[in-house]
């Protein structure tokens, strides 16, 4: 009876420290995901804002249609080249 007893208690001790390593390891998960979508937003913000400085100069130099054609080919490059980044990684 004592050994089962034992066991019972065991198990108890190893389901508490399971949880309190639960509650801890999702904590630090919620705190992670919320630091890639905070630097996702403000990468976003980011390239749009470096795509419209590119814009405004081109536009300033050699007129909107040019300006819009830079900026739209520098948008297909970079995206194109985290494509080819994410494929590679994905592998």
């Amino acid at each position: 009876m004592r050994r089962i007893t034992e066991l019972l208690v065991r198990a108890a001790d190893l389901a508490e420290a399971e949880g309190r390593l639960l509650r801890v390891m999702t904590a630090r998960l919620a705190l992670a995901i919320g630091v890639i979508l905070i630097a996702a937003v403000s990468g976003a913000i980011g390239v749009g804002l470096l795509l419209a400085a590119i814009y405004i100069f081109v536009a300033h130099h050699h007129g909107p249609a040019v300006g819009a054609a830079v900026t739209g080919v520098v948008a297909l490059g970079a995206g194109g080249l985290l494509a080819w980044l994410g494929r590679k990684m994905a592998r």
